[in-house]
């Protein structure tokens, strides 16, 4: 999956558990909620799971796509515009992660 801001110019490449992160918080969504979903869905024990969507949401977070309120987790509004490919004459930025 891609995630694209247009305002930035950035896109995030997400792979196949980061984009299942992505979809269980379009409705806001505390950390346990997701890493116990994840953990039933994916081969991964629970301090694994916590610590790499931790990382995940920090990386996020700090691309301003997500907020954190009351420690529950939701998209933010202003932040990715577009869940579509690229295009790419319009990305000058390289993808983050």
């Amino acid at each position: 999956m891609l995630a694209l801001d247009e305002d930035a110019g950035y896109y995030y490449v997400l792979n196949e558990t980061s984009s299942r992160v992505w979809e269980l918080i379009a409705e806001p969504a505390s950390v346990e909620a997701v890493c116990e979903r994840l953990c039933q869905e994916f081969s991964v024990d629970a301090d694994t799971c916590l610590r790499e969507v931790l990382h995940l949401l920090h990386g996020l977070h700090k691309a301003g796509l997500i907020k954190l309120v009351n420690d529950v987790i939701a998209r933010n509004p202003n932040g990715v515009t577009k869940q579509s490919p690229p295009d790419k004459r319009k990305i000058d930025k390289p993808c983050a992660e």
